[in-house]
């Protein structure tokens, strides 16, 4: 499994603010970018690597819903690499898993296909389930390395944890805030008055603390360096616990109904 770190996430940037904010970040030190087909910004993600000339940048993006068929998928990924500018991503996925296990299965084919052609150096799912992680591990000759989720600490996402760990899956976490709603309970503004950080921080850590890579962007240089910070910030097993505690909200703030799944627990 991957080590945990933080990755700067891209959506819902565009056009010239995406590179500017893509250039701020790997300058404050990033050097995991996320992005996506659905974005709109992998050109801009490509552009801002090579004006910075940032190196062991590690790139993922993800195909986007539409073009998760046997005509579209592998064009589209050749497009991405021409728009980020590269001959491989470092990661590679699946951006909303099919609704239909046929499809699920032969997009699942076409990832290894993609990263046999050369064009990742891993594969990787987004969204899905526990059904469709064990789907996915049954079916895929090489691993899959990475499931991204929502992730914060007012849902609860233990389940998934649990099988990730039982199938050697990395996890990702996206929406690392809630959508801002995670920075004012009173466990979290606590914490970063004891730690004197900013309560974004203080989750970031957390989510760190329990094995997963947060997904967070910002354009604000002041900000991305405090993010970057949680790296470094031990929470107590006491102050880990509190903010646990909050998952008792079971609250998804991603609602997409044409793509949602059947989701563990909600």
């Amino acid at each position: 499994m991957q080590e945990p770190h933080l990755i700067f996430g891209t959506w819902p940037l565009e056009g010239d603010a995406a590179q500017a904010a893509i250039e701020m970040a790997l300058a404050a030190g990033y050097r995991a970018l996320d992005t996506a087909q659905w974005y709109g910004n992998e050109a801009e993600v490509g552009a801002a690597i090579r004006a910075t000339g940032a190196k062991g940048i590690r790139i993922a993006t993800k195909v986007k819903p539409e073009n998760l068929t046997p005509e579209s998928f592998m064009p589209s990924v050749r497009e991405s690499l021409d728009r980020l500018g590269t001959d491989c991503v470092d990661l590679l996925f699946m951006h909303w898993p099919p609704y239909d296990d046929a499809v699920f299965d032969a997009m699942v084919d076409t990832l290894n296909d993609a990263r046999s052609a050369g064009y990742c150096r891993e594969i990787a799912i987004s969204n899905a389930t526990t059904r469709l992680m064990e789907r996915a591990v049954a079916r895929s000759p090489a691993k899959i390395a990475v499931n991204q989720i929502e992730f914060h600490p007012l849902i609860n996402q233990e389940k998934i944890r649990a099988t990730a760990r039982r199938l050697d899956m990395s996890l990702q976490g996206y929406c690392s805030l809630g959508r801002g709603e995670a920075l004012n309970q009173p466990a979290t503004l606590s914490v970063a008055k004891a730690h004197g950080v900013s309560e974004a921080t203080v989750i970031l850590a957390w989510i760190l603390a329990q094995g997963i890579s947060p997904v967070t962007m910002t354009t604000k240089p002041k900000n991305a360096i405090a993010n970057l910070s949680a790296e470094t910030l031990v929470l107590s097993p006491t102050e880990l616990d509190a903010i646990s505690a909050l998952r008792a909200v079971h609250r998804r703030v991603v609602d997409i109904p044409e793509l949602n799944p059947i989701w563990d627990g909600i």
